[in-house]
C-alpha cells in the first residue's frame, strides 16, 4: 500500500491547498479518484513515475479541475509530489487558463530557473527539503500581475465554499455589484468549469464524502447536500461519478484494497 503525507505551508494559503507526498513500496497500487475541484502539479520524485489512465509519465504534469473520475496506478518503488492548488490558484503561477487544463493533464514545461528547482525537488534527501524547494519555485514562478486579475473568482470561490448552505451565486453577485456574466466568464475562464457547475461539483464533493464517512441513508445525505430529493441525488452522483452511490459502495465494499486510499486515505484527491 502507498504511505501518504501531506503538509500546509504558510506561505501562499490563499491559492494553495496543500504539497502532498505518496510513496509506493512493493507491488503496483491502483486507486480510483473521484472528480475534484483542485488542480495539481504532479512532480515524479524517481524515473517510476505515475499512470494515469493508462498513461505513464515520468515528468511533471498539471492536472486540472477534474469533473469525472480518474484511475490512477503508483507503479512499484514509485514515489510522487503533489502541489494541490484552489481551482483558482494555479493560473498566478503556472500563466495557464483553467479552461485549458479541466478534465486534462498538461506537461509542465518550466524555464531554466524553475527546471534546476525541479531537480533538487527530486533529489532533495528528505522530504522537508523537497517542500522548501517546492516554495522556492513557487516563489519563481508567482506573477503578482496575474495574481490581481483573479481577485473576484477568489472571493466567489472562498466565499461560497466555505458555507454553501448559505452562500449562492446570486446573493455574491447581489451583494459585490458583479454582473453575472461577468463573474461566469472570468471563473470559466481561469477555473475551467461555469460558477454553476462548480457549485454542482461541490454538492456531489459533499455527498461522496459523507456516502463514504457516515452511516446517513442516501435521503439524509442527498438533502444535507443540498439535493431537493433523492432521485435528483442520484442522477447528480452517477453524472460524476458514472454509477449510482449504492453501485459505487459495493464496489468500494468489494474491491477496498484497491480504491480506499482514494477515498479515505486519500481525502486529498
Amino acid at each position: 500500500m502507498p504511505f501518504l503525507r501531506s503538509y500546509k505551508p504558510q506561505q501562499f494559503k490563499d491559492s494553495l491547498e496543500r504539497i502532498w507526498v505518496a510513496e509506493m513500496e512493493g507491488s503496483e497500487y491502483n486507486m480510483l479518484i473521484p472528480p475534484t475541484q483542485y488542480v495539481d502539479l504532479l512532480i515524479p520524485l524517481n524515473k517510476e513515475g505515475f499512470i494515469l489512465n493508462g498513461n505513464l509519465y515520468t515528468t511533471p504534469m498539471v492536472e486540472g479541475v477534474l469533473q469525472k473520475p480518474v484511475h490512477l496506478k503508483l507503479p512499484p518503488r514509485s514515489k510522487l509530489l503533489g502541489i494541490r492548488f484552489y481551482g483558482f490558484g494555479w493560473y498566478p503561477f503556472g500563466g495557464v487558463e483553467g479552461r485549458e487544463i479541466a478534465d486534462a493533464i498538461i506537461p509542465f514545461v518550466p524555464e531554466s530557473e524553475c527546471r534546476q528547482l525541479i531537480d533538487k525537488i527530486c533529489n532533495s534527501e528528505d522530504e522537508r527539503e523537497a517542500i522548501k524547494h517546492c516554495m522556492s519555485l513557487l516563489n519563481v514562478l508567482h506573477n503578482p500581475k496575474r495574481e490581481q486579475k483573479i481577485e473576484l473568482i477568489k472571493r466567489f470561490y472562498k466565499g461560497f465554499i466555505s458555507d454553501m448552505s448559505k452562500n449562492s451565486i446570486e446573493e455574491f453577485c447581489q451583494l459585490t455589484d458583479t454582473n453575472y456574466m461577468t463573474l461566469n466568464r472570468a471563473f470559466t475562464k481561469i477555473v475551467g468549469i461555469p460558477p454553476k457547475k462548480f457549485e454542482r461539483l461541490l454538492r456531489f464533493r459533499k455527498s461522496f464524502d459523507a456516502v463514504l464517512r457516515t452511516e446517513d441513508n442516501l435521503t439524509e445525505i442527498g438533502y444535507n447536500a443540498g439535493y431537493f430529493d433523492q432521485p435528483h441525488f442520484v442522477k447528480e452522483f452517477k453524472y460524476f461519478m458514472g454509477m449510482s452511490p449504492s453501485e459505487y459502495l459495493k464496489l468500494f465494499k468489494n474491491e477496498r484494497p484497491l480504491i480506499i486510499h482514494a477515498t479515505v486515505d486519500f481525502s486529498v484527491f
